[in-house]
C-alpha cells in the first residue's frame, strides 16, 4: 500500500475545485492532506463552511499569502510499507523515506492571473513539490501571433489568436477586476 498524496491548491478560493474532484475519486480517502491557500478572508470562510458541510477533515483552508506558504511536516501512515505515492515511474529509493511535507500535486486554477506579485509564488512551487510532484495550471490568457512566433506546438489549437482590438478589450475588462492577462504569466 502506498502513502496518500498531498495536494496544495494555490488561490483555491471557495474550494469548488476540491469538491469537484470528488466526481472522479473519493477526496477524503484518496488524499492524505489538502491545503487550500487563498488571500481572501471571505472566500476562505466559504471554503471552510463547504468542507465542514462535506465532513472532510483532511482539507485545511489557510487564509494567507501564497508567496509565504510552506508545507508543514506530515507523518506518513504507520500502516504503509515504505512505498510512496507517485504518478508514473517512481524516482524514490524504496529504502529512503521521502522528505516529509512534500506535495504530490500543486494546482492553480484561474488564480495565477490574480496574484499581483506572481514570480515569488512560481519560484516557491519547486520547494513544495515532491520529486515526482505535478503542477497543474489553468488560467486566462489572450495571445497575439507575436506571442507565440517561432514556438513548437505539441498539440492543441494552432493559430488561435485574438485581434488587436479584442486583446485590448479583454485586458482592459479583466484589469477592472485586477486580473492580469499579460504574456509574462503564460
Amino acid at each position: 500500500m502506498s502513502t496518500k498524496p498531498v495536494w496544495v491548491d494555490i488561490g483555491g478560493g471557495t474550494g469548488y475545485n476540491i469538491e469537484a474532484m470528488s466526481a472522479f475519486l473519493s477526496v477524503p480517502e484518496f488524499f492524505q492532506k489538502i491545503y487550500l491557500v487563498d488571500l481572501s478572508p471571505s472566500l476562505c470562510e466559504i471554503a471552510k463552511a463547504r468542507f465542514v458541510r462535506l465532513g472532510w477533515e483532511n482539507v485545511t483552508v489557510l487564509c494567507q499569502d501564497a508567496r509565504s506558504f510552506c508545507l508543514p511536516n506530515h507523518q506518513h501512515d504507520s500502516s504503509d510499507s515504505g512505498s510512496f505515492f507517485s504518478i508514473g515511474q517512481s524516482a524514490y529509493d524504496t529504502e529512503d523515506e521521502v522528505e516529509a511535507g512534500s506535495a504530490d500535486l500543486v494546482t492553480m486554477s484561474y488564480s495565477l492571473s490574480m496574484i499581483p506579485e506572481f514570480y515569488p509564488v512560481i519560484d516557491s512551487i519547486s520547494s513544495l513539490l515532491s520529486p515526482n510532484g505535478i503542477v497543474g495550471v489553468a488560467d486566462f490568457y489572450v495571445q497575439s501571433k507575436i506571442d507565440c512566433q517561432s514556438r513548437n506546438y505539441t498539440g492543441g489549437m494552432v493559430d488561435r489568436h485574438c485581434t488587436w482590438l479584442s486583446r485590448v478589450f479583454w485586458r482592459t475588462w479583466f484589469e477592472v477586476d485586477r486580473v492580469s492577462l499579460e504574456a509574462a504569466r503564460r
